[in-house]
């Protein structure tokens, strides 16, 4: 998942919402509250993108939910990647040295196969 988090809301069918003039697409008709804070606290850590928070555990329960909702058709994650500055001039030993990105992928693969199994 994005780093975000995802709080499925409403009706996930639709039966109630209002349409009126809006034009419908994947970006307007979602039905999430897309979300960095829970309760006024930060959800995980933040990355370069203000937008973002690191929040593993988002994925599995995307995962369960999709899979729940849509009796366990089969998933295909394409893409995964963290939010991050581009800093060109960082020497290569410290840009090698990226153990937030590691631990960005080991945490959310870790919480992806808690969904899967």
């Amino acid at each position: 998942m994005a780093a975000w988090s995802i709080w499925v809301s409403r009706n996930d069918d639709c039966t109630t919402c209002p349409t009126g003039d809006l034009n419908l697409s994947y970006t307007t008709d979602s039905h999430v509250n897309e979300t960095t804070e829970k309760n006024g606290v930060p959800i995980g850590e933040p990355t370069e993108a203000s937008w973002i928070y690191i929040y593993p555990k988002g994925i599995r329960e995307l995962v369960l939910y999709v899979k729940s909702k849509y009796m366990n058709l089969p998933i295909y994650i394409t893409e995964h990647g963290m939010a991050d500055f581009n800093n060109k001039t960082s020497p290569i030993k410290e840009a090698l040295n990226d153990s937030l990105r590691i631990k960005y992928h080991s945490l959310h693969l870790s919480f992806l196969l808690k969904a899967i199994k």
